[in-house]
């Protein structure tokens, strides 16, 4: 259903307004089906994890619209952005993570088809994009995260000083893991 939502008039394209400093993006793409609007919302890690989390919402009301509007609006501020650069951010933050072995969220497949082949087109400008802070991965636990799982995979791949992170406890809490094949990593994909 989304993949024929592609094809409708654009009703939003939005993005956090403070996506660069936060290095997380809220992206909302909605169009419009006559008195219904197919909607998709990403959250996006640009420092290391890609597409956290991924929905589509191929029916919505106009009241369900505002509401998801509101629900993400309250927490930050959301501005226009137009859906190539929004397509052009989301694919990069998820070749970004792949590099470093993750995956986007299962949901992600199905949400993004809402671009259609929007992407493709070069003739917008580039706006440049950071992945990572300062050249290297920047890892900022979430409440849903397994951090430490995430950071030893990072610490794996990339060396104890190859990557950036910010967590809400002290790593040396933790228990480094460098085998090759964790369990934890399971969890990861």
């Amino acid at each position: 259903m989304m993949r024929a939502a592609a094809k409708l008039p654009l009703r939003a394209c939005l993005i956090n307004a403070d996506w660069r400093e936060k290095v997380s993006a809220t992206i909302i793409v909605a169009r419009q089906a006559g008195s219904h609007i197919a909607a998709s919302a990403f959250m996006a890690d640009l420092g290391c994890l890609g597409v956290k989390w991924a929905v589509a919402e191929p029916s919505l009301t106009e009241s369900e619209f505002a509401a998801l509007l509101e629900r993400f609006s309250g927490v930050e501020e959301l501005i226009d952005c137009t859906p190539a650069f929004a397509a052009r951010l989301l694919t990069g933050a998820c070749n970004y993570a792949a590099s470093l072995g993750f995956k986007p969220d299962r949901d992600y497949p199905a949400a993004k088809q809402i671009f259609g082949n929007v992407g493709s087109d070069d003739s917008e400008p580039d706006e440049p994009i950071e992945y990572g802070r300062d050249g290297k991965p920047f890892y900022v636990s979430g409440p849903y995260d397994d951090a430490e799982a995430i950071i030893n995979r990072l610490r794996r791949k990339l060396g104890p000083d190859g990557f950036h992170f910010i967590t809400p406890f002290p790593p040396g809490e933790w228990e480094w893991d460098d085998e090759e094949d964790s369990e934890d990593d399971e969890d990861l994909d």
